[in-house]
């Protein structure tokens, strides 16, 4: 996992301020490099192997290494190199984190811990409690993956809350949602405060055309689309990774429409902005 996603980490979970990784940043001599900018500054891909394979992880929930592998793009040596790379540039951010006094040194063990825990996305617990959805294994499923599935897709690392009664939750001004129907079929929804809804639409709309500075329209409508197209892609995940377990579903199309006082909410807290994601039974 990239130097970005650590320090997102660092910052969500109020580890260190943000002047503080600055210079911690600039210190250590480390850069925000995500495993495809590695492997193409080290030449072992180009640039358009690396674009080609980040629009593949779209529909498929395999980690960018292991994707470059089975299509023959990378070997075994040269992933091992790169993931040891990124390995030594979070120990070398810490490090200094420590050394500029931000960090104390035993915290450190732990800080590491807890990210390794994050970055596989999920702790078993976010349901509990939660009547009705609580043995839900599609409701597990998605709200458990759904941190891998931002950090893969939009490039940003989501800190989840435990669930409530949507009631209770705050709901944002711009939202979508998608049907999974079945055996323990649910409403998927995803209510989201301007400032993120841009971060999700710009990591998506970067990784599918391959383009830095994409652009894209800053109406209502716009950002509730492109919202649907990444939930889209998420429950489309949920329905191929669960039918190995025998759980058949079938996707609806996503829609805008409000989601009522029903269901459960769970707050999502990033360094761009803030979320609730939605789930209802159906």
């Amino acid at each position: 996992m990239s130097l970005k996603f650590f320090s997102q980490f660092l910052l969500v979970e109020e580890i260190v301020s943000e002047d503080q990784l600055d210079k911690a940043v600039e210190s250590a001599g480390v850069a925000h490099m995500t495993l495809g900018q590695l492997a193409v500054s080290a030449g072992f891909l180009t640039d358009k192997d690396a674009i080609e394979l980040n629009q593949e992880q779209m529909k498929h929930d395999i980690p960018f290494g292991a994707l470059a592998i089975q299509k023959g793009l990378l070997t075994e040596d040269q992933l091992g190199d790169l993931i040891t790379q990124q390995g030594r540039q979070h120990l070398a951010l810490a490090d200094t984190l420590v050394k500029l006094g931000f960090l104390k040194d035993d915290q450190l063990d732990g800080v590491l811990a807890a990210y390794h825990v994050a970055r596989s996305g999920g702790h078993g617990k976010y349901l509990k409690g939660l009547d009705g959805i609580e043995k839900n294994r599609v409701a597990e499923f998605v709200v458990e993956s759904f941190p891998r599935m931002t950090m893969r897709l939009a490039r940003i690392h989501v800190k989840l809350d435990n669930g409530k009664g949507l009631g209770q939750a705050t709901l944002k001004p711009y939202s979508a949602s998608i049907k999974l129907m079945g055996e323990g079929g649910i409403r998927l929804g995803l209510s989201s405060d301007g400032e993120l809804a841009c971060e999700i639409i710009r990591g998506m709309t970067r990784i599918m055309a391959g383009d830095e500075d994409i652009q894209f329209g800053q109406e209502k409508g716009d950002y509730e689309d492109l919202l649907g197209g990444f939930l889209d892609i998420v429950a489309g995940h949920a329905v191929a990774s669960l039918e190995s377990e025998g759980i058949r579903l079938e996707m609806g199309t996503p829609e805008f429409s409000e989601f009522g006082s029903t269901g459960y909410g769970f707050e999502l807290t990033s360094t761009a902005g803030h979320a609730v994601l939605v789930i209802q039974e159906l």
